[in-house]
């Protein structure tokens, strides 16, 4: 597999072999080629969570495993706001709008019960506000928490 990545290396191809490694027990090998694959695409919801498959496997806490967690469904929130800021289709816009709240949401529901540590208020809080400005493109009425 790796001799393929390498005529080939493709974000999915780092996130296959990241699985195959996972499930190998070779949990820091995998967690080396998923952040490949992140830093080669970063709006894949799959790769932040074979990332934490690696991390789970190779002891790191489950706080700063849920924070990383965490901070992938913010970056993919984010790429659906630049991607908003360049749609002018409605339904394009309607569909933006959808998919960077449910990832914001994402971040939500795993920040909120993290013990409120200084980054995660900060995460919480800009994610609040970032809700609150999809608001004005057509989107749900945040619920801050």
């Amino acid at each position: 597999m790796k001799r393929g990545i390498m005529l080939d290396p493709t974000s999915d191809n780092y996130y296959k072999l990241a699985k195959l490694q996972n499930g190998l027990a070779q949990y820091r090998e995998a967690l080396e080629s998923i952040k490949l694959a992140i830093a080669m695409v970063d709006d894949i919801p799959q790769y932040y969570a074979e990332q934490k498959r690696a991390e789970t496997g190779l002891g790191v806490p489950e706080a700063e495993r849920e924070m990383h967690l965490a901070e992938g469904f913010m970056t993919i929130s984010e790429a659906r706001l630049r991607d908003l800021k360049s749609a002018s289709d409605v339904d394009e816009r309607a569909k933006l709008v959808e998919r960077a709240e449910d990832a914001f949401r994402r971040s939500l529901d795993i920040l909120t019960p993290l013990p409120k540590t200084d980054k995660v208020t900060a995460m919480l809080n800009l994610i609040n506000a970032r809700l609150a400005l999809l608001q004005q493109f057509g989107g749900k009425k945040p619920e801050p928490r």
